[in-house]
C-alpha cells in the first residue's frame, strides 16, 4: 500500500461545518486572488505607484494588501483558518488575509491546540462566520476581461 501525506486520513472539516477538502490546486498566487475577489472588504487602491489591492485582516481589522499580480505585501499573510494540521485545506472559503502578527499569534496560541480543544473550536467557528460575513459573490467578468477580480 502506497502512503503519502494525507492519504487516507479522515478529514476533520466536516466537524467544523466545512466541506470535504477540494482536490484541484490552485497557485498560490491564484489562491490570493481568489481570497481578494470574496472578500468584501478589499478594493483597488494605488500604493507607491502600483496598482493593488487593499483589504482588512480579518482577526484584527488592519490595513492589508495585495498586488495584482497576487502577492501579499507588507507583512500580509495567506490565513488557514480551520489549519490543515487539523484537516483544513486550501478552498477559498477556508482561506483569508492576516497580517503576520495576528496569523502568527493564531498559529502558536490557537492552532497549537488539540484537535478538540473548545478554545481552538470556539476560535475557528467565530472565524469562519467573520469570513463568511465579508463574503462578496464573484461575478463572471465579461469576455475580454480577466476573471475574479472584485467588482
Amino acid at each position: 500500500m502506497r502512503r503519502g501525506r494525507g492519504r487516507n486520513k479522515p478529514s476533520h472539516a466536516d466537524a467544523h461545518g466545512l466541506q470535504a477538502p477540494q482536490k484541484r490546486a490552485l497557485s498560490r498566487e491564484k489562491r490570493i486572488l481568489a481570497v481578494v475577489a470574496s472578500d468584501r472588504t478589499f478594493g483597488a487602491a494605488l500604493w507607491r505607484g502600483e496598482d493593488v489591492w487593499l483589504g482588512r485582516c480579518l482577526m484584527c481589522n488592519a490595513g492589508v494588501m495585495a498586488s495584482h499580480r497576487g502577492v501579499l505585501l507588507e507583512g500580509a499573510t495567506l490565513e488557514h483558518i480551520l489549519p490543515r494540521n487539523h484537516g483544513g485545506d486550501d478552498d477559498v472559503s477556508n482561506l483569508a488575509i492576516a497580517c503576520l502578527r495576528c496569523n502568527q499569534g493564531k498559529g502558536s496560541r490557537i492552532d497549537a491546540l488539540s484537535l478538540h480543544d473548545p478554545r481552538r473550536r470556539e476560535v475557528t467557528m467565530a472565524l469562519l462566520e467573520r469570513r463568511r460575513a465579508r463574503w462578496r459573490q464573484v461575478e463572471p467578468a465579461p469576455a475580454g476581461e480577466e476573471e475574479g477580480k472584485p467588482r
